[in-house]
């Protein structure tokens, strides 16, 4: 099988999606089929200068597309991030001989901008002006034409599968739930007898991870216990920026490493005794799975895919989103108790042998020759 897939994303090992893409090949050529990446750095981008790279980008990587399909040979499907996919699902529909369609939501951005709304409606954050006249033209509506009238939708939460089946209306079975998996180089052994005294957020330091709460619970929990400290990676912030969030007593207590090389991220587990995830929205989180590999009792929210991965009390812990409160009181359990910290930790890593990158491809070609078969029928 010849898969192509387009993500309107740089092309670094780094990024949540392009780390996806590139775990997802080396699967998928693992088990004897082939598949080709498009990055916007493959695109031009003559609008990037007005930060409108997103609009143009489903437009002009038909180009790079078509190239690639005269030298390549013609591809059996095309995966299409979610914004990327309008104009050749459109394409589709007039010219059923080319590759069927299959858009991968990784968050629908429907139910971000409902998010994004609810923030502003309860003054925690305000909408950009532009994002009030333009999002829901440039964003909403042809994601929502895409995924409407793709052949197949790839979402990694089952609550994006519910939103799309009762929302726009679709039928289920054009939609399959596949979480992202995790390289075996995140399994490391894990010494549960050392004292825990560090907590690790990984993720872009950005409104969306609850990065407000994650502030608030660090300031109740760097009072409790002394010689616990944070640290947040990958944040793709300085550490002067970052730290505004927290009170200047914290900083020393703080580190801050704005960005890691992915062969280094599994040390960086490894490194602490606690992962903390307060994210609002998601879709299903890469950095939970590898954490979890690493053996790492996992707190964070019940919301999005989440939900789906961690078992509350078995492999981690789930709180409420915006639930300051809840992250101290289950970090804290975490924290006192070294019999829980190790059953929790050693449920995660149980859970994560179930979403090995080897596992996660065999449901994607799995969910493309069945695509592939009700074409042909």
């Amino acid at each position: 099988m010849k898969i192509l897939m387009i993500a309107c994303t740089p092309n670094t090992r780094t990024g949540g999606v392009s780390r996806i893409m590139h775990f997802l090949r080396e699967a998928v050529v693992r088990q004897g089929h082939s598949m080709d990446l498009i990055f916007s750095d493959d695109v031009p981008n003559p609008l990037g200068w007005l930060g409108l790279g997103g609009i143009t980008f489903p437009f002009l990587v038909l180009l790079p597309l078509y190239r690639l399909a005269r030298t390549r040979g013609p591809y059996d499907v095309i995966s299409l991030q979610t914004l990327a996919g309008a104009p050749y699902i459109g394409l589709r529909r007039v010219f059923r001989k080319l590759p069927p369609g299959v858009i991968m939501s990784y968050g629908s951005d429907e139910l971000r901008w409902r998010l994004e709304m609810e923030e502003d409606r309860l003054g925690l954050r305000k909408l950009r002006l532009k994002a009030r006249f333009l999002y829901e033209a440039a964003v909403i509506r042809p994601v929502r034409y895409a995924t409407r009238h793709a052949d197949h939708v790839i979402c990694g939460a089952r609550s994006e599968k519910d939103f799309y089946v009762r929302s726009y209306p679709m039928d289920p079975n054009r939609i399959s739930v596949i979480p992202n998996g995790v390289s075996l180089d995140f399994f490391l052994e894990r010494d549960y007898r050392r004292p825990p005294t560090s907590l690790l957020f990984l993720g872009g330091w950005e409104w969306r991870k609850g990065i407000r709460y994650l502030a608030q619970a660090f300031y109740v929990i760097a009072q409790r216990y002394p010689a616990v400290t944070l640290s947040l990676v990958g944040t793709g912030e300085g550490a002067q920026v970052v730290k505004r969030l927290f009170s200047p007593e914290l900083h020393q207590r703080i580190r801050v490493i704005p960005r890691v090389a992915a062969e280094n991220l599994p040390n960086i587990y490894a490194q602490h005794d606690l992962f903390i995830f307060p994210s609002l929205f998601e879709s299903t989180s890469l950095v939970v799975p590898e954490a979890m590999a690493s053996g790492m009792p996992v707190v964070t929210t019940r919301t999005c895919g989440m939900q789906d991965i961690v078992m509350d009390g078995v492999s981690g812990f789930l709180v409420p989103p915006r639930d300051a409160a809840a992250l101290i009181k289950k970090i804290g359990f975490c924290l006192d108790d070294p019999a829980l910290r190790e059953r929790l930790g050693r449920g995660a890593r149980t859970a994560a042998w179930t979403m090995t990158w080897d596992l996660i491809a065999r449901q994607f070609i799995q969910a493309y020759r069945r695509l592939l078969h009700d074409n042909s029928s």
